[in-house]
């Protein structure tokens, strides 16, 4: 009898704390999804030693955010950075330093020639450019921003400045 009350018992502990295990990664996944919103994910590829980065880095841990650069550590650290490819984020307030960094790297590139990595940086300004229309889709100076941006993509297509693929 004794063995089995203390069998009923163990069992009903271990539901509890399949419970309490399981309402913890619930409120885990709300803190994410929270904080999710203050990031932006950014294409690693697109980092450069060669130009300087003022804004931190972000990675996800364990369903957190947590520095992974800040702009006063050694350029190494970028490297490092990129050749793990993990995933990056910025915080959403930082995306104007982050269009400034790509507007550095396009001038760089320019002179490099490097149609790849161009193409890339088109694909990341149109990315934050659309998602800053959708946050004000009446705003007729975002309006004129993105028709600006898209027939300078097409006049680079056409010219074969840029990609497609």
């Amino acid at each position: 009898m004794f063995n089995s009350s203390y069998r009923k018992q163990v069992i009903i502990e271990k539901e509890d704390n399949k419970l309490e295990r399981s309402r913890s990664l619930e409120s885990e996944k709300s803190v994410y999804l929270l904080s999710k919103e203050n990031f932006f994910q950014i294409d690693v590829e697109l980092l450069n030693e060669n130009v300087p980065i003022n804004f931190p880095l972000f990675t996800i841990e364990n369903m957190f955010f947590k520095e992974a650069y800040e702009p006063s550590t050694k350029p190494t650290k970028l490297k490092s950075l990129k050749e793990n490819r993990l995933p990056l984020f910025i915080k959403k307030e930082d995306i104007p330093l982050y269009e400034e960094y790509l507007k550095k790297v396009e001038e760089k590139l320019r002179s490099d020639g490097s149609i790849k990595t161009y193409s890339r940086i088109v694909r990341e300004t149109s990315k934050i450019l659309v998602q800053e229309l959708l946050m004000d889709p009446r705003s007729g100076e975002k309006i004129k921003e993105t028709k600006d941006y898209i027939e300078n993509v097409c006049e680079e297509l056409l010219d074969g400045k840029i990609s497609f693929i």
